[in-house]
C-alpha cells in the first residue's frame, strides 16, 4: 500500500467492491435497500508506521474483538462526502486479522456493512461501529463485518 493523493479513493472502491461480493454470498445483507458501506479498514502489523506513512490525523476508538484488533480511526472532518470511515487494523490477538495479514499482507483485510433491514440473527460482539458479526466467508479474509441496522420507527 502506497501512501498518494489517490489512496484514500483506491481503498474506497475496493471496499465498495467487497461489499458487492459479500451482499452475493450473505442473504442478510441484500436490501432493500443494499447494505451501506460504513467503513474500510486497513490492516498492518506496524500501526503507529503505517499512521506516519499515511499521514493525516488517526484517532483511537474501541478496538474489534471480532477480528482482534487495535484500531485507529481517519478524523472525521478527513471523511467527509459521505465517504465511509476508514480505520487502521493491528492484530492483538492471533485471530482472523492476523490470518489476514498472513495471507494477504498489508492493506484492505476488512469492512463494515449496515444492511437496510434487520436480518434476525445473533450479533457477536461490540465493536468500533456497536453490535456487529461477521459474515460468511474465508477465514483469512478479507472479512465483512455486518452491522446491527439502525431502529427505524414504522407507521
Amino acid at each position: 500500500m502506497t501512501a498518494g493523493v489517490d489512496w484514500l479513493d483506491d481503498v474506497i472502491a475496493a471496499g465498495t467492491r467487497l461489499r458487492d461480493e459479500a451482499v452475493r454470498r450473505d442473504a442478510a445483507l441484500v436490501g432493500p435497500p443494499v447494505a451501506k458501506l460504513v467503513a474500510v479498514g486497513l490492516a498492518t502489523v506496524d500501526l503507529d508506521r503505517l499512521v506516519d506513512r499515511l499521514g493525516g490525523e488517526w484517532l483511537p476508538v474501541v478496538r474489534d474483538p471480532l477480528l482482534g484488533a487495535t484500531t485507529r480511526r481517519l478524523a472525521a472532518e478527513l471523511e467527509s462526502e459521505g465517504r465511509p470511515a476508514v480505520l487502521i487494523l493491528e492484530p492483538d490477538t492471533e485471530g482472523p486479522l492476523a490470518a489476514a495479514l498472513a495471507r494477504f499482507g498489508e492493506g484492505l483485510a476488512a469492512i463494515y456493512v449496515r444492511p437496510g433491514r434487520p436480518a434476525g440473527g445473533r450479533f457477536e460482539a461490540t465493536g468500533p461501529f456497536g453490535p456487529a458479526r461477521l459474515a460468511p466467508g474465508p477465514a483469512w479474509g478479507p472479512h465483512v463485518l455486518a452491522l446491527e441496522p439502525r431502529a427505524t420507527i414504522e407507521r
